[in-house]
């Protein structure tokens, strides 16, 4: 199985999310914003990590061209998205199909 996972690398949460499925033999690759790096090596190497541009929250909104190229170019088999208002709209606005949005945050 390969999947998109749509969510911050620099959240111990998505850490935990990606690092898990890729010790399952799942193709993981990861979209995050590069305002939202994984400065802490936290992500396994097993998982591909593509950043899209993008400095505050309007990334959100003018990345989602950037994210449709990638999900173009590539067979996933879902696309799973987690925060709703943040990474839920760039997914959404990216026209991301089939997408598994995951609600969470503070």
């Amino acid at each position: 199985m390969k999947i998109a996972f749509v969510a911050p690398a620099s959240s111990i949460h998505t850490a935990r999310w990606v690092n898990s499925l890729s010790e399952n033999n799942i193709d993981i690759t990861l979209f995050s914003l590069r305002c939202h790096r994984d400065i802490d090596g936290a992500i396994s190497d097993k998982v591909k990590i593509t950043y899209l541009a993008g400095k505050n929250s309007l990334a959100y909104f003018t990345s989602s061209n950037e994210l449709r190229k990638h999900l173009d170019n590539e067979d996933f088999d879902l696309v799973n998205t987690h925060y709703a208002s943040g990474y839920g709209t760039l997914a959404r606005l990216a026209k991301a199909r089939p997408m598994l949005l995951n609600v969470w945050g503070s």
